[in-house]
């Protein structure tokens, strides 16, 4: 299993995903990724759609809190 994590400095802003960014995760090979300092923002769905055309079915959040960074995981297989 290959695992990539990525501190993404979003800190607690809410801060657009580029869109180049789900290319450059698959370019990795990643079975498993996992996003620090993450805030989702307008971009968040296309992201989320981004990382699942390229195998990422699955995915889950840490809890949105106000002024707060979450975590974010995506995987090409189920997640518990």
């Amino acid at each position: 299993m290959k695992l990539l994590t990525w501190n993404i400095n979003h800190r607690t802003f809410n801060r657009k995903i580029p869109y180049h960014m789900a290319n450059a995760i698959a370019s990795l090979t990643p079975d498993v990724i996992v996003l620090t300092e993450y805030v989702p923002s307008s971009a968040h769905q296309r992201f989320i759609e981004q990382l699942y055309s390229y195998g990422f079915t699955h995915h889950v959040m840490s809890k949105r809190v106000l002024k707060e960074n979450q975590v974010f995981i995506a995987a090409n297989t189920t997640l518990e």
